[in-house]
Formats: C-alpha cells, structure tokens, sequence
C-alpha cells in the first residue's frame, strides 16, 4: 500500500468581481476560515505526518490551522499544489471575461481550451500529479495537500481516466476534502470526492491534540484573522 493522500481545498474567500481565485492572493473570510477549523478538528485522530499547501496565501492560512491538531507537523509550500495560470485572464473582471470569446470556449470546451499565456486544465491536473507521484513514503500515516478545485478537477481526470469536461462537473467545496489512495503499484484510486468532515477517512488513532479551548475561546483576533495563523 502506498500513500494515503487528502487534497484539501482552501476556505471560502471573498468575491473581488475578477478571475476567482487563481494566482491572485486573496484571503479567506471570516466563514472560511471557520469552516477550516471545524475540518481541522474532525481531522484530529488522524496520523497525519506532512502538511503541503500552494503558494497561494489562502492555501498557506488554510494548511496552517489543518497542521495546528498535529503537534511536530509544520506546513511546507509546494510550487506543484499552486492554482491554475489563468494567464492574460487573471485579474481581469469577469463581466469583461464574459464578453471575451475565448473566455465563453474554455468553459463550453475545456478539454481543448488554454488560458491564454497560461495553462490548461489538463496541464494543471499534470503538474499535481507529479507531485502525488514524487511525495516520500508515509505509509503509516496521512497526508494533507491543501491545493485548489481546478487543479484537484484536473488530478481526478487523470486518475479516472475520464475527461477534463466531466471533472468540472464535481463539486468541491471551500474546505472540502478529496481522498486519494496510492496501490503497491504506484497508481491511485478515489476514495471520497468533497468530503466535509475528516471523520471515517483512516482508523481513528491517538494522534493530534484537541483544538477546542481555541475554537471556543481563543480562535479570532482583533482584526478576524485565525490566531492559529502566522503568516511566514
């Protein structure tokens, strides 16, 4: 058995009217980042033994609370787990977008449509797989990626061997959770698709450490940002 991997999406983050998301580094809301630190704590009995996150800011604050229940794990930033390019496309606002030919074929065709000056779904899909394929061996634990939908839609094409068109028809939601298993082979398999809660992921164990005096006292500060994250 190879490695059990859990691709987690970042909190909700607020709506700027441009590209969602992408490279830009927008952060999560308030909610979000709640809706983290309740998967966080259902994710406390699992053995988790490495935290990755893009470089996205969103995706730094969100693998930050997921590692703070895993005393000794500190998140590390992996190039490979960043959002989709958007190229030309990102920052741009979307009633602009809407009008853009190329923006109206991309969403109709996706399996044969690019980001201009970027990439393709396909190609983002590729780049996470890579890294799924490169991960060291933790076979006696878990662990937690914390990337974005579109590059996760991406590595579900690529596993299922279906096509990226039907990918983008899965939800994912801020905060969900995507289980992949890795067979003696190499290859991998889904094992849940926008998953809420870390319950019924692994066999519980005794590992982590409750994170309620922190939820029920100590979780916000003055400013709304999660005392559990410090930016680095």
């Amino acid at each position: 058995m190879g490695n059990h991997v859990l691709l987690i999406c970042p909190g909700d983050y607020k709506d700027q009217g441009v590209i969602p998301g992408g490279r830009s580094d927008v952060r999560t809301t308030i909610v979000g980042r709640t809706h983290c630190h309740i998967l966080s704590s259902s994710m406390n009995a699992l053995n988790i033994r490495m935290v990755g996150h893009s470089p996205r800011f969103r995706a730094r604050e969100t693998a930050r609370i997921i590692a703070y229940v895993h005393e000794g794990v500190e998140p590390r930033e992996i190039a490979g787990l960043d959002d989709l390019d958007y190229g030309a496309w990102q920052g741009r606002p979307l009633t602009e977008l809407e009008g853009d030919p190329a923006w109206r074929q991309f969403h109709a065709n996706p399996d044969g449509s690019r980001c201009p000056g970027g990439e393709s779904l396909r190609e983002a899909g590729a780049r996470l797989m890579d890294v799924l394929n490169g991960l060291p061996s933790h076979q006696d634990g878990v662990i937690a990626l914390v990337t974005h939908g579109n590059v996760i839609r991406g590595a579900l094409a690529a596993v299922l061997g279906c096509s990226i068109d039907s990918a983008m028809r899965m939800d994912l939601l801020p905060a969900s959770v995507t289980q992949l298993l890795q067979g003696a082979d190499g290859g991998w398999r889904v094992g849940g698709i926008n998953l809420r809660t870390g319950h019924n992921l692994t066999a519980a164990t005794n590992w982590g450490r409750w994170t309620d005096r922190d939820v029920l006292d100590e979780q916000w500060a003055p400013d709304g940002e999660s005392r559990l994250f410090r930016p680095y």
